[in-house]
């Protein structure tokens, strides 16, 4: 569910494998201040005696008229603030991304590469040039970072519902690129830890300029390339709470994925416009655990887990937009795809008493999608109107092995009832969008729509299924007085399937998994927001946000039969979510250069457990962000301070026969200090991990349901330290 459930992470992945730490609610406060009299105390230079140049605080006014660029607008208001580069000087920016990071309460609504619905309305809150991204393994993050900062005119802050562009509300932002010369910036991202390797291949380097007439970008990068691990003891109790045994365990989690993308847009001199991008990945992936214990009746044990696999995948699309009849015609092409030759899970079990026992579990896979998609759009009746019809078609195939262990070291494959997964689906998605001002200081945008699908799962247990379902929106933008502005989205949407949910899964290390299930249902969902974006002049800037949704057929674990469970639809859930984003400068005490960043979100879900009939959260459902990040950018110098701390939450993770739950237990700190001309180069050093936070996880599993006796108790925790990063980049 976009916006009301992102960041729910898969239950086999550890928080410090994510990146994105949780952390239990007690004390939040405590470490919260913590963290923030940390980043005061340690910046050593009097903030009294500073002076900035090119305030934040004080964006260049908007235009009175459109310029070459400019976001398409149904009025003269669309434009909230618009910032030039000289905004953005104290800050060395190298890339437009470095920009836009920087735009006083403006934040990337980051999108799930590849996971959306077809291309459909904008995916982001972020245009180039005016125009939204149509694609799906390059977000705006990606391509903003392959283009140099030079060649930023300016960064337009638009009111999203103002655009005829369906999709977008809220606060969108355009950045307006004009590129001559060919440059090359490149960054360089090292992590050095305590017992785990270093990772020091991880960056990007970029091309941007002219040819042919049009504006490129290339880049190689590997930015999602990480080495990771933890290490600590878990502890397994009987029912009655006494110790049974005690775990050591060391993991480690490396991932490669180096990417070549590209992007080419031109701009004919009879208006028409053409858009290319690229891209291609190689991603590999390793995981391991081994544990150590002494268990009763088995003696000293020693259990190995490891995972492995290499992925292909790939996207290639465009869009041309030119003139027809009184309107102008877009036609959008995508395909993209990912191979998996194959995806490899062992678990060995040594024990001094019983020997030695092993399972495999191999999975290979394909996918693809491919989309088509043309919008006429044309000026009528005081407005702004859209048509757009999308086709699409999508296909994956699963084949997967699971095998025993034999005595002579071979493994021997065994009915599971998941070998073979096959998933197609034909789709067709008609919309008419109509965007007009209905006073001076109050915009609309409506879209009605409906979707055809056709969802089948092959083979002897498969079955095919059609879909009729209307989609719809409604965004009203009003303008309360020249620095509030109040937002409001009314929604109805159909989800995506992850197509991975009908395949039988297997998880070795906590010996479960999931069955076949033919008779999934995409998600359907309703959804209300409200936001409040409210200038706060020289101190900057806040937005707050309340948002409520109903969604029927929501995802979860429910039964298949008596014995089994798998990846389900259950009735219905409601979920509510509130949060805020904010920038506050504090030029106005005197303190030049120093400024607050804080983006908070709060979420509550109910659905009926299909186990038990009593409500509960949605498994792993998000349930709090906190991110505050303190900079200070020294006057008259070309040194940086500041500090970050964050804290995630989720709930727990929700079997027929267990209940488990990860978490952290303190927030996740940092310090950084940073110089943004060594030697003609910007580098940061950042000490991470400052509080020595601890993954935790604990699990509950019961002898058959989670209506029956406890079987037996399992609590981790796992320490991975303090640890250091280094940030070079800089332009060749």
């Amino acid at each position: 569910m976009p916006d009301l459930s992102r960041g729910a992470s898969t239950h086999n992945q550890r928080c410090e494998l994510t990146r994105q730490p949780h952390a239990g609610s007690g004390g939040i406060g405590a470490w919260i201040g913590a963290g923030l009299v940390l980043a005061m105390a340690t910046t050593s230079l009097s903030p009294a005696s500073a002076q900035m140049a090119a305030p934040m605080d004080q964006p260049t006014a908007p235009a009175a008229a459109p310029v070459t660029g400019e976001a398409p607008t149904s009025s003269g208001m669309a434009e909230l603030r618009r910032y030039i580069p000289a905004d953005f000087a104290r800050y060395a920016p190298r890339t437009a991304l470095d920009m836009l990071v920087q735009v006083p309460g403006f934040t990337i609504q980051q999108i799930s590469t590849g996971g959306g619905r077809g291309l459909g309305g904008a995916r982001e809150n972020v245009l180039i040039n005016g125009e939204r991204i149509a694609a799906k393994s390059s977000d705006a993050s990606t391509i903003l970072s392959q283009i140099n900062a030079a060649s930023v005119e300016r960064i337009e802050i638009l009111d999203g519902a103002t655009l005829n562009i369906p999709g977008l509300n809220g606060q969108v932002a355009n950045v307006v690129v004009k590129q001559t010369n060919i440059e090359t910036t490149f960054q360089w991202t090292p992590q050095f830890r305590h017992r785990i390797a270093d990772n020091i291949a991880s960056g990007q380097i970029s091309v941007s300029g002219q040819m042919a007439g049009g504006d490129f970008s290339f880049s190689l990068a590997n930015t999602n390339g990480f080495r990771r691990g933890d290490w600590g003891t878990k502890t397994t109790y009987d029912p009655s709470g006494v110790m049974l045994f005690v775990r050591d365990e060391y993991a480690h989690y490396d991932q490669d994925s180096p990417t070549l993308s590209g992007n080419f847009s031109r701009k004919a001199a009879n208006g028409n416009l053409l858009n290319i991008n690229a891209s291609l990945t190689r991603e590999r992936q390793k995981t391991g655990l081994i544990a150590t214990s002494v268990q009763p009746g088995a003696g000293a044990v020693t259990e190995v887990f490891k995972t492995g696999y290499r992925e292909w995948s790939g996207e290639l699309g465009g869009d041309y937009e030119f003139a027809a009849g009184d309107g102008r015609f877009k036609l959008i092409a995508l395909q993209n795809f990912f191979h998996v030759p194959a995806d490899i899970s062992t678990g060995l079990y040594d024990s001094a008493l019983n020997g030695r026992r092993g399972t495999r579990f191999t999975e290979a896979s394909t996918s693809a999608e491919s989309i088509l998609r043309s919008e006429y759009s044309w000026k009528a009746m005081g407005g702004d109107w859209q048509v757009a019809l999308e086709g699409a078609y999508n296909r994956l195939d699963v084949d997967a092995e699971l095998a025993r262990l034999q005595n002579d070291g071979s493994y021997l494959p065994v009915v599971f009832g998941g070998e073979r997964t096959q998933v197609r689906e034909k789709r067709a998605d008609l919309s008419l969008t109509h965007s007009r001002d209905l006073a001076s200081n109050l915009s609309m945008q409506l879209t009605l729509g409906g979707e055809y699908s056709q969802i089948s799962l092959l083979g002897p247990h498969g079955r095919s299924r059609t879909f009729l379902r209307p989609k719809g929106r409604a965004a009203f933008s009003w303008k309360a007085d020249p620095k509030t502005t109040i937002n409001l989205e009314l929604l109805r949407q159909v989800n995506q399937l992850d197509f991975f949910d009908f395949a039988a899964s297997v998880d070795l290390e906590n010996d479960t998994g999931n069955n076949t299930n033919a008779s999934l249902v995409p998600p359907q969902m309703w959804r209300g927001e409200v936001q409040v974006v409210r200038d706060l002049g020289k101190w900057g800037n806040i937005t707050v946000a309340g948002a409520i949704a109903h969604v029927d057929d929501i995802l979860d674990q429910i039964p298949l039969s008596p014995t089994t469970e798998g990846r389900g639809n259950l009735p219905y859930a409601d979920l509510a979510r509130i949060s805020s984003k904010a920038t506050i400068l504090f030029d106005p005490i005197g303190w030049k250069g120093a400024r607050f960043n804080f983006d908070v979100l709060f979420r509550k879900s109910r659905v009926r457990d299909p186990l038990l009939g009593t409500p509960r959260q949605i498994s792993e459902e998000q349930l709090h962000t906190i991110d505050m990040t303190l900079r200070y950018d020294v006057p008259n110098t070309d040194w940086a301070f500041g500090t970050n701390l964050t804290h995630n939450l989720s709930a727990a993770w929700y079997r027929l026969d267990e209940v488990s739950h990860a978490t952290q237990d303190k927030p996740f700190l940092l310090y950084f200090v940073e110089h943004k001309n060594l030697l003609g180069l910007t580098a940061r050093f950042s000490a991470m991990n400052l509080l020595s936070t601890h993954n935790q996880f604990w699990r509950d599993s019961y002898v058959d349901r989670r209506n029956g006796p406890l079987d037996f108790r399992e609590v981790r925790d796992r320490r991975f330290g303090p640890f250091v990063a280094l940030t070079i980049s800089g332009t060749l």
